[in-house]
C-alpha cells in the first residue's frame, strides 16, 4: 500500500514539477463578438499593407513591436519605423503574402502573463491578451518533401478600444 501511495504521488507531482505546461497560458478561438470587432480591422490592415500606406500602419501599431522573424535586429523588439522600412515592403513579394491572399488564416485569441511591459502601453496591466492572425505559409510537404510546413502570425492587442500591431512571429 505504501509503494502504491508513493507511485501515485510521483505520477501526480512529476508533471507538476517538470512539465512544460504554463497554466497562465490560454489559447482559444475568437468569440463571435471579438471576430465581428476584429475582422474589419484585419481587412483594413491587409489593405494598408497592400497599398503601402505606412501612415495607417503606423497608427495601427505600437511604437515598438515584438518581431521574432526579424533576423537583422539585435533585439526582439523593433521600432515601427524599422518594421515599415525593412519588413513590410518585402511582404508583398513573399510566400507569406501569397498565403494571406489565399485566405489561409486562422484567428485566435491568447491570454498570458504580460512579459512584454517594455512595449505595451502604460496601464495595460499584467494580463496580456493578443488577437492573432495565424497564416499557414506552407502546408506540410508544400515547400519540400518531408517539410513540416510553416505558419506566420500577426499579433495585435486591444487598447482603448483600438487594435494595435504588437508583434510578428512564426513556427517553426
Amino acid at each position: 500500500m505504501k509503494n502504491l501511495l508513493i507511485l501515485i504521488s510521483f505520477l501526480y507531482i512529476s508533471p507538476q514539477l517538470f512539465g512544460q505546461i504554463d497554466s497562465n497560458f490560454i489559447f482559444t478561438k475568437m468569440s463571435a463578438k471579438d471576430s465581428i470587432d476584429f475582422n474589419p480591422f484585419w481587412n483594413q490592415f491587409k489593405s494598408n499593407i497592400f497599398n503601402s500606406d505606412t501612415s495607417e500602419i503606423r497608427l495601427k501599431s505600437l511604437q515598438f513591436t515584438k518581431c521574432d522573424i526579424c533576423t537583422n535586429s539585435e533585439s526582439e523588439y523593433l521600432s515601427i519605423d524599422s518594421l515599415l522600412l525593412n519588413i513590410i515592403p518585402s511582404l508583398k513579394s513573399s510566400p507569406l503574402w501569397s498565403a494571406i491572399q489565399q485566405n489561409r488564416i486562422n484567428l485566435k485569441k491568447r491570454r498570458q502573463q504580460n512579459s512584454d511591459k517594455k512595449i505595451t502601453p502604460k496601464g495595460y496591466g499584467d494580463l496580456l491578451t493578443t488577437y492573432e492572425v495565424w497564416i499557414q505559409t506552407y502546408k506540410p510537404n508544400e515547400f519540400a518533401a518531408g517539410h513540416e510546413g510553416q505558419s506566420h502570425c500577426f499579433q495585435f492587442i486591444r487598447h482603448n478600444d483600438n487594435f494595435k500591431l504588437f508583434g510578428i512571429t512564426s513556427i517553426p
